[in-house]
C-alpha cells in the first residue's frame, strides 16, 4: 500500500434535491408570513373592540342625566340634566338672558354629576381703574373678588374708593399707589439787605452786592396716586452752594430843610387811591423795621391789611414815603411816620392827614 496513488472522483450535485430544498424554504417563509398576519389581525380586532367599549362607556357616561344642585336667590333645587356646560343648563332652566345674572362657575364650565351652580342677581357698577371706565353687572360679594373677576388685581399699596352701598350710581375706583426716591437740586433764595448811607440823598440807592441764589441737594420720597404726586417727604438735604445776600444802600440825606417839606402833592405820579388816616410820629428805637431795614425818614408803619408793605405814597405835610414797617397798635386807617429826631416827632404828634397811594 505504501506509495500507492489514490484517485478522488468529484460528486456532481443532484438538481432535483436542490429544487426540493428551495421549495421547502419558500413554503416555510409563506407559513411564517401568514401566521404573523393572523396574529396582527387578532391584535387589531382586540384593540378595536376595546376602544369601542371605552367609547360606549364614555358616551353613556357623558350623555346620561347628571344630578346637579342649582342655588338661585333663596331657593335651592336639584335637577337632572344632560347638558354639557353650565350655559346649557341655564338655557334648560329658561335663564338664557344671563347678561345681568352672575353665575358660578362660569357658563363655559363642564357639567359633572354632583355639581352645584350658584346664580346671583346683579347691580350695575362703574369701575374706574388705570385711566379707564367700565360698567359691569355684578353682585357685590367682595370688592377684591369683584375686581379679580374683571382681571384687575391690586398691589399692596393700592387703595379703593367706592360707594358700593349707595342706592344708585354705584362705583368702585382703584387708585394705584406708587413711590420713589428722587434726588433733586433746589434753589435757596438770597436775602435782601438794606442799610442806610448818609452820603446818599433820600430816594437814592446803591447796590453794594448783587444777590445770588444758593442751592441744596435733596433726597425726596415721593408718593404718587395714579401717577400724580400727592405727598413728598424730604429724607435728607445738603447745601451745595451758599446764597449771597443782595446788599443795597439807601440815602438818608435831605435835599431840603424839613421846614420846607411839601404839604401838597404836586408830583407827576399815577395816584391809584386817596384816603385820610391818623398819622402818629415816632423816632429811633434801636430796632430794625419789620422788613429788616433800619428806620429812616420816609419809612412809615402801616396795617398791611389796609396798606400792603412796599406801597409808595405821598403824605401831606410829610412827603414821599414807603410802607416798610408794622406796629402792634396800628390797625385800620392808621400809620406811624418816622422822624429823625425826638423833637420832630413831638412837633408832629398825632394828626389826621390825607395820603395818596402811588402806582
Amino acid at each position: 500500500m505504501i506509495g500507492r496513488q489514490i484517485n478522488v472522483i468529484p460528486i456532481k450535485p443532484n438538481k432535483e434535491a436542490e429544487f426540493l430544498k428551495d421549495e421547502i424554504m419558500k413554503y416555510v417563509r409563506y407559513v411564517k408570513e401568514k401566521t404573523s398576519e393572523m396574529i396582527n389581525k387578532e391584535r387589531a380586532v382586540t384593540y378595536i373592540v376595546f376602544m369601542s367599549l371605552i367609547a360606549v362607556i364614555t358616551l353613556g357616561t357623558t350623555f346620561a342625566p347628571k344630578e346637579i344642585t342649582v342655588h338661585y336667590g333663596q331657593s335651592v333645587a336639584k335637577v337632572y340634566s344632560t347638558s354639557q356646560t353650565v350655559g346649557e343648563v341655564l338655557v334648560e332652566l329658561g335663564l338664557e338672558k344671563t347678561d345681568k345674572l352672575f353665575v358660578v362657575p362660569d357658563k363655559d364650565a363642564r357639567v359633572v354629576s354632583g355639581m352645584e351652580i350658584y346664580i346671583f342677581n346683579t347691580e350695575e357698577i362703574s369701575i374706574y381703574v388705570d385711566g379707564r371706565n367700565k360698567n359691569i353687572y355684578m353682585p357685590f360679594i367682595d370688592t377684591g373678588y369683584l375686581l379679580s373677576r374683571q382681571g384687575i388685581f391690586l398691589e399692596e399699596a393700592d387703595r379703593i374708593e367706592s360707594n358700593i352701598f349707595a342706592e344708585e350710581s354705584k362705583y368702585v375706583r382703584v387708585i394705584r399707589v406708587s413711590t420713589e426716591e428722587v434726588e433733586r437740586e433746589v434753589d435757596i433764595n438770597f436775602s435782601m439787605v438794606m442799610r442806610p448811607n448818609h452820603d446818599l440823598f433820600r430816594e437814592e440807592t446803591r447796590e453794594v452786592t448783587q444777590g445770588a441764589k444758593g442751592a441744596k441737594l435733596q433726597i425726596v420720597y415721593i408718593t404718587y396716586e395714579d401717577e400724580i404726586p400727592i405727598k413728598e417727604q424730604i429724607l435728607s438735604e445738603e447745601i451745595i452752594r451758599q446764597p449771597i445776600d443782595q446788599v443795597t444802600e439807601f440815602g438818608t440825606k435831605e435835599r431840603v430843610q424839613t421846614a420846607a417839606r411839601q404839604t401838597v402833592f404836586t408830583g407827576n405820579y399815577n395816584v391809584v387811591k386817596e384816603m385820610f388816616v391818623e398819622a402818629t410820629a415816632y423816632t429811633h428805637t434801636g430796632n430794625r423795621t419789620f422788613t429788616g431795614i433800619w428806620p429812616h425818614e420816609g419809612v412809615v408803619a402801616v396795617d398791611p391789611r389796609v396798606i400792603p408793605l412796599g406801597t409808595r405814597m405821598f403824605i401831606e405835610g410829610y412827603g414821599y414815603a414807603t410802607a416798610a414797617d408794622t406796629g402792634g397798635v396800628i390797625r385800620g386807617n392808621k400809620i406811624d411816620v418816622f422822624m429823625d429826631t425826638r423833637e420832630q416827632a413831638i412837633n408832629w404828634g398825632r394828626r389826621q392827614v390825607k395820603i395818596y397811594i402811588l402806582e
